[in-house]
């Protein structure tokens, strides 16, 4: 009888664990603290900076990596957080509602495209190349082509994003 009890047991705890790792949801990636770069489009008089819709670049503390934060208006904590594993920045492009960061930690770089829709940043995009993102900017728009990307056996792609600015 305690075999069976026991056996019942284990079962929420399977259910309770489970969940998390079949989301992929691992360790929560918490706020690095030292603040390296600040990325702000729109600057209003008597406004502070912290207040203000931006994208920051973090430095996090063992490793030394870099981090990605995107904050919304007025708010508290950042509503988008990318570890980038990264120890560089390559460039940076942001117009409007579109900020483009390229990192780079060896062989190859990273491209990242946060996008401000409706106020809210999201991960647009997210690339791994052996070249450079070349970006091409207008007044309506921002046009971002990454070449030598790879896969595999077959021979490097080139891909081309536009993106409207709001």
């Amino acid at each position: 009888m305690i075999t069976r009890w026991a056996a019942w047991l284990r079962v929420p705890f399977f259910f309770v664990l489970l969940p998390p790792i079949l989301l992929g949801q691992g360790k929560e990636v918490a706020l690095c603290p030292a603040v390296v770069g600040i990325i702000a489009n729109q600057f209003t008089f008597q406004v502070a900076l912290s207040e203000t819709p931006r994208v920051e670049i973090r430095r996090c503390g063992e490793n030394e990596t870099l981090q990605i934060a995107a904050w919304q208006a007025n708010a508290p904590e950042p509503s988008l957080l990318v570890d980038t594993t990264d120890f560089t920045v390559v460039q940076t492009a942001a117009r409007q509602n579109v900020y483009v960061i390229e990192t780079t930690g060896g062989p190859r770089d990273r491209i990242y495209v946060v996008l401000y829709q409706n106020g809210k940043p999201t991960l647009k995009l997210q690339r791994v190349t052996r070249g450079t993102a070349k970006i091409t900017m207008t007044r309506d728009s921002l046009d971002l082509v990454i070449p030598d990307i790879y896969a595999g056996d077959a021979q490097a792609r080139t891909e081309t994003y536009h993106y409207d600015l709001q």
